[in-house]
């Protein structure tokens, strides 16, 4: 077992020097015996829901196939981000509730009601919240990053875009794999699968998938201790019966479980350490931030990068409403005094049938999914109960979505459908706020969604160059909402706290629905003037609903609904192969046009609501390149440039600050992923292979507001592999992720009567060791 120690420089010195050493002599090496042509292998993608080359797909996609993942080390959909142009995704609670957002689109909510931009399907199903989209990656087939609105065949809540997993089916083919990846921090993964025939019309597969990590990467100075210990355990049987050649059936169920902790946060004061307030109710008699709890706080220098008026006081010294700061300089250690357990449940599954008639196919895919979650926070991350949160929520979701479809054999290629989805969920979080409310607060709700949509999706060929794309969808979605908050667990008179005449019990309640109907789609035109070559523009439009906040209301105008948001994209592009198919180089150029953009920011009363701008605008670009260099030498790169993500109108009263001219969350200007991998032959049963990978993002802001606080600087993230494998089906990999154990934030979240911004940090240095075996 791997044990770690973070200050074992040495270590990382030589993974890293190994990585450098080697990758420019293999690339030279490999050059030398450059004497014939070696083909990419053809990505195969179902980006429009029938299967089709990536590079006769006018849409911009970014796909990995299993033996991608498994190279990258892919084991949660938030892996995704560093590998993926204009692609960020960050958790928005601790390692729970992963945020997609795409080219600047995207709802930094952390509340579980908020219905992502960016639309997570599995198998062809819409997961509704971002508390599904946590799960252990297993047995992949493939992963697909469909960007920009996809307003036509995905349809809910994808002005983002969509990101579309494919599991592994079940087929007559028999054979599976084992795996075993064992890496420091005490981490354990072991994975297999097996499927096979059953009968000569019955085929099934299992698989299954245990992680355990038994010390975490936090440093709990209060007793000595590790926090954010992992155990998940996931498994999935598939079941595929094809009685006629015409007619198949498919039946997946899953399951699994997260008994692992929370990553804390590392907390940054924001309050003047030389400005308390007396108050007896208080830990020491004191607090900090100015008086009254909507005093307007006496920022100090950590607010705004070290320019204060209350003196020339420097990030570290600021304090927290509490007067704690962590200063230590080192996000991986806290005074953590809460059990941040997560006790997390989920079930479901997926049926799709299939029938092909003389020139048709009919497609039928239902979806259900149940998840229990169960999970406390520290947000404050320090000795006082500022911020500590106790989750539960329990999910219900069911989805049906009918599909027609023609053969692709004529000059009209076509698609229609009907989709429905409902889905529940009764959630019970209770913020404790004892040091800083002298209160808890109870939120208590119901809500319900129900959504249905009619589309069409037609590609007509105008001539052996020119083809027509044209797709309309008319959505009707509903969401009702009920519940409220209210003040629990008084330390004293809430009257003389809140400012308001707020009685111990209910405070605010609502009893609402809201209605949203949309007509989306697409109109493009596809340019072929060779096989090799595909060029395309395209106008999409894309439909987010509107809904009601899941976090805490102190008055009845926040229990309003906010509006549904609309993504008018102009978007052209092109594909290419060269080279005799040894190469392959995509770019695509967009605009948005981004009306009634939901923002999910602090008002007047300090509380997050979610909100509408008028208008954004977002600019910017996409380059994919991939290049078999030489036999066994493949080169990988992709580059997103965003060279404006801002809202441009923003009318809205009652909010901290004035959100004109502000830079979209997670919106980096500049981001990179290269990838450097050489395989050669050490005998006739064995290979070896070396990867490097690096990926970059430029400063961003993580929330609207744009303080400095809560911006992250520009930064290099470095992975290493090494592989021997043979002909046998066993594989040995040494890897390393992060190997120059850059220190970098996830996530930013500036809570300004709490007087801390709190950050999440990236994973430290990992290495491991993995063994797999393929078998018939």
């Amino acid at each position: 077992m791997f044990k770690n120690n973070r200050s074992h420089g040495f270590k990382r010195t030589l993974i890293a020097s190994a990585v450098l050493a080697v990758l420019p002599f293999t690339a030279s090496t490999s050059l030398a015996q450059d004497d014939g042509l070696f083909q990419l292998e053809e990505i195969v993608v179902t980006a429009q829901k029938r299967t089709q080359s990536l590079q006769d797909v006018s849409i911009s996609v970014s796909a990995f196939d299993s033996d991608r993942m498994s190279e990258l080390g892919l084991t949660e959909p938030k892996d995704l981000d560093a590998y993926t142009p204009n692609l960020n995704v960050k958790n928005a609670t601790g390692n729970g509730n992963p945020i997609f957002t795409i080219r600047g689109v995207g709802v930094s909510a952390f509340v579980g009601n908020a219905n992502p931009s960016v639309g997570l399907y599995v198998d062809e199903v819409y997961l509704p919240t971002n508390m599904l989209m946590s799960f252990a990656l297993q047995d992949m087939e493939r992963v697909e990053v469909v960007k920009g609105p996809q307003g036509t065949l995905f349809g809910r809540n994808t002005t983002g875009g969509a990101v579309s997993f494919s599991t592994t089916k079940a087929s007559q083919e028999e054979g599976g794999y084992i795996d075993v990846d064992v890496a420091n921090y005490d981490r354990i993964v072991v994975e297999a699968a097996y499927g096979g025939g059953l009968t000569d019309t019955l085929a099934g597969r299992v698989a299954i998938k245990q992680i355990t990590q038994n010390e975490g990467y936090f440093k709990n100075r209060t007793d000595g201790g590790t926090v954010g210990k992992g155990d998940v355990l996931s498994g999935r049987v598939s079941l595929l019966w094809e009685p006629k050649d015409d007619l198949s059936v498919h039946l997946s169920v899953h399951a699994g479980q997260d008994k692992g902790e929370y990553y804390p946060w590392d907390p940054v004061g924001i309050y003047d350490p030389n400005a308390p307030t007396t108050d007896a109710r208080y830990p020491g008699g004191v607090y900090y931030g100015g008086s009254g709890a909507f005093g307007f706080p006496d920022r100090c220098g950590a607010y705004n990068g070290g320019n204060t008026t209350a003196g020339a006081l420097q990030a570290g010294s600021c304090v927290d409403r509490s007067g704690y700061n962590d200063n230590d300089g080192d996000p991986f250690e806290g005074d953590y005094t809460t059990d941040q357990h997560i006790d997390n449940e989920a079930v479901g599954g997926v049926l799709r049938i299939e029938k092909d008639f003389d020139d048709l196919r009919l497609i039928s895919v239902s979806g259900y999914e149940n998840f229990k979650r169960d999970a406390i926070e520290e947000f404050d991350s320090g000795p006082s109960t500022l911020a500590h949160v106790n989750y539960d929520s329990d999910i219900e979701a069911f989805s049906q979505e009918l599909r027609l479809e023609s053969d692709g054999s004529g000059d009209i290629t076509w698609m229609t459908g009907l989709f429905y989805s409902k889905d529940t969920n009764e959630t019970k979080d209770l913020y404790r706020y004892g040091n800083r409310f002298l209160a808890d607060l109870l939120v208590d709700y119901e809500q319900t969604t129900e959504a249905s949509a009619v589309f069409a999706h037609v590609e007509w060929s105008l001539s052996d160059e020119f083809s027509l794309i044209t797709g309309l969808r008319y959505t009707s979605e509903e969401t009702e909402f009920e519940g409220g908050t209210s003040v629990l667990n008084p330390i004293a008179d809430s009257t003389d706290f809140f400012g308001f005449d707020f009685p111990v019990g209910v405070i605010t309640y609502a009893d609402k629905s809201t209605d949203n109907t949309a007509m989306t789609g697409k109109v493009g035109i596809d340019y072929r003037p060779s096989e090799d070559w595909l060029v395309y523009a395209s106008v999409n439009r894309g439909f987010k609903s509107g809904g009601f906040s899941g976090f805490w209301t102190f008055v009845e105008e926040e229990t309003e609904p906010y509006d549904e948001e609309v993504v008018t994209s102009y978007e052209a592009g092109f594909k290419s192969t060269l080279m005799d198919g040894r190469m392959q180089l995509n770019a695509t150029a967009f605009f948005y046009d981004y009306e009634d953009l939901q923002l999910f920011a602090l008002n007047e009363n300090f509380a997050f609501v979610l909100t509408n701008a008028d208008k954004a605008e977002v600019l910017g670009a996409e380059v994919e390149w991939r290049f078999r260099a030489s036999e066994g030498l493949d080169l990988i790169a992709g580059i997103g440039y965003l060279n404006k993500a801002e809202v441009t109108e923003f009318e809205t009263s009652g909010f901290l600050g004035d959100f004109n001219g502000k830079q979209l969350p997670d919106s980096p200007e500049w981001n990179f992923t290269g990838t450097v991998r050489y395989e050669w032959s050490l005998s006739d049963e064995l290979s070896m292979a070396v990867m490097g990978v690096a990926s970059y993002k430029s400063e961003a802001f993580h929330q609207i507001g744009n303080e400095p606080v809560v911006k992250e600087d520009s930064y290099w993230v470095l992975d290493t592999r090494l592989s021997l494998t043979s002909v046998d089906g066993w594989e040995v990999s040494l890897w390393g992720k992060n190997i120059g154990d850059k220190e970098y934030y996830g996530e930013s979240i500036l809570i300004e009567n709490a007087g801390v911004a709190n950050r999440s940090p990236g994973a430290p240095l990992t290495y491991g060791l993995k063994l797999s075996y393929a078998f018939d």
